[in-house]
C-alpha cells in the first residue's frame, strides 16, 4: 500500500522487482525501518483475516497494478490519502465474502420496515434466501466485468459493489438515488462498479446483457458480462435466441440462471413437461453448462470461476444454474407458506439449508469467534439504517426533472 508523500516531495518506483523473490510472492527486503517481512507479513495477513486488523476504512482508493502511474499522480496532486494496489487475479476471502452476504441479508431485513410504513412506492422483490448466488457470482469477477440483472436486483447491485445508499434512495424514491429517484426498487445502476442496469420486463436483461457483451468483444475490451435471470425467465423464447446468437459470436458472456422454482406462485412442476432439462437446452445451442448449489456460496464461486476461466480464455458464452430458495413471496416480505402452497421448499427446508446460516458455519470453522460475528452483524445494521436515515433526509426529485433522462418521440 502506498501512504501519502510529504508536501513537496515525489515518489518514484525504480527496479522494485529485486525486492521479491523470483515468483513474486516473497519479499527479500524492505525499504525505510527495521522490519522482518518473513515473521510481519504472516501476522499482518492473520490479524487481517481474523478481522481484527480492518484496513478498508483507511484506504481511499484502489487501483491496479498496471495503474500504479495515476497512483502516484493522485499522491503527489494531494488527491489521495492511502492507495491499495491490487495485485490481480486476487478474490475476495471468505471472511470479506461472508461480509457481502452478510450486507445483503441486513440490507433486505431493513429494508421490510419501509415497505411495511409504505414508504416505497414501487413493487420490491426481496432476495433474501439467494445471496450466495449473486455473491458467490460476483466474487470471480472483475472491476471491468459488467453486470445486468432483473427486477430481485438488490443482491446483484451490491455484491457487484454498487452504493448502499445510492439503492435505498432509489427504492424510496429519492433524487440523489441510483435512477435519480425514478426508477424505483427494479431500476438499479452503479456505472462506477459496472453494474449496468436492471430491468423487471422477464427476460429482458438477456439479450441486453449479449448487447454489452457484443460490443465488449467488439471494442477489444477484454471484460465479460453476466446476466442474471430467474428460472421462469430462462423459459422466455428471447432467452434461448439470446443463447444461439451468443454462440453465434462467441461472445464473452455469462448467464446465470438462479431456480427459486417459482415464477411468482407458479411452480416449476406445473410449468414444464416432464423431459424438460436446461442442461439439454443449453448444450443444444452449443454452450457448457454447469449446476450448482445456489445455497453453497463456495459451490456457486467455484462453479462460476469454472465457467469464467472458459470465457476469458475466448471460449465463448456458457450457462450457470444455481438451486435455490426464495424465502419470501415474489415481491412483498411476507412468507406465502399457506395454503400448502409451499411443498418442497417448506420453511423448514429453506432454513435448514439458509445460505448465510451455512456460510456463518463456514466462517468460525477458520478460526473467527462468535462474538466478533455478532459485533459485524451489529455493524452492518447500523450501517443499513444509516443509509436509510440519510435516505429519508434526502430530496426528492423536482417537477422540472420530470422528463430528463427520459427517451422519448
Amino acid at each position: 500500500m502506498l501512504g501519502q508523500p510529504k508536501p513537496g516531495e515525489t515518489i518514484e518506483l525504480q527496479d522494485a522487482l529485486h525486492m521479491f523473490g523470483g515468483d513474486g510472492k516473497t519479499i527479500k527486503a524492505t525499504q525505510g525501518g527495521k522490519f522482518s517481512p518473513h515473521e510481519e507479513i504472516p501476522r499482518y495477513l492473520k490479524l487481517h483475516k481474523s478481522g481484527a486488523l480492518p484496513v478498508d476504512d483507511l484506504i481511499t482508493h484502489r487501483v491496479r497494478l498496471e495503474d500504479i502511474n495515476e497512483a502516484l499522480d493522485l499522491l503527489r496532486a494531494g488527491k489521495a490519502a492511502r492507495v491499495l494496489i491490487d495485485f490481480s487475479p486476487m478474490k475476495p476471502t471468505l471472511l470479506e465474502s461472508y461480509k457481502n452476504m452478510l450486507l445483503l441479508r441486513v440490507a433486505e431485513e431493513e429494508l421490510v420496515q419501509l415497505y411495511l410504513d409504505k414508504k416505497i412506492f414501487s413493487m420490491v422483490h426481496f432476495y433474501v434466501g439467494q445471496e450466495a448466488v449473486g455473491v458467490g457470482v460476483c466474487s470471480q469477477l472483475e472491476l471491468k466485468d459488467k453486470v445486468l440483472s432483473t427486477h430481485r436486483s438488490h443482491g446483484h447491485y451490491l455484491a457487484k459493489g454498487g452504493n448502499l445508499k445510492r439503492m435505498v434512495c432509489e427504492t424510496i424514491g429519492r433524487s440523489n438515488g441510483a435512477a435519480r429517484g425514478k426508477g424505483g426498487s427494479m431500476h438499479m445502476i452503479d456505472k462506477s462498479v459496472n453494474f449496468i442496469g436492471s430491468t423487471p420486463l422477464l427476460g429482458s436483461a438477456i439479450p441486453l446483457a449479449a448487447g454489452v457483451a457484443f460490443a465488449e468483444k467488439y471494442n477489444n475490451k477484454g471484460g465479460v458480462v453476466v446476466g442474471f435471470m430467474g428460472d421462469g425467465a430462462s423459459e422466455e423464447g428471447v432467452v434461448y435466441e439470446t443463447y444461439n446468437l451468443a454462440s453465434l459470436y462467441e461472445l464473452p458472456l455469462l448467464l446465470v440462471i438462479e431456480n427459486n422454482s417459482w415464477s411468482v406462485n407458479s411452480n416449476v412442476v406445473n410449468r414444464r413437461g416432464k423431459k424438460y432439462d436446461i442442461a439439454t437446452i443449453v448444450k443444444g445451442f452449443g454452450l457448457p453448462y454447469l449446476r450448482a448449489d445456489g445455497n453453497d456460496f463456495k459451490d456457486v464461486s467455484a462453479k462460476a470461476a469454472t465457467l469464467l476461466k472458459g470465457i476469458r480464455a475466448g471460449g465463448g458464452p456458457a450457462v450457470l444454474e444455481c438451486m435455490t430458495y426464495r424465502h419470501m413471496a415474489h415481491s412483498t416480505p411476507l412468507m406465502d407458506d399457506k395454503n400448502n402452497l409451499r411443498r418442497e421448499d417448506t420453511l423448514d427446508r429453506r432454513l435448514e439449508r439458509d445460505s448465510l446460516k451455512r456460510m456463518r458455519k463456514e466462517v468460525l470453522e477458520s478460526g473467527v469467534s462468535e462474538e466478533w460475528l455478532d459485533e459485524l452483524e451489529e455493524k452492518t445494521r447500523v450501517e443499513v439504517r444509516e443509509a436509510i436515515e440519510f435516505a429519508n433526509a434526502s430530496p426528492y426529485p423536482q417537477k422540472e426533472e420530470m422528463f430528463t433522462d427520459v427517451l422519448y418521440a
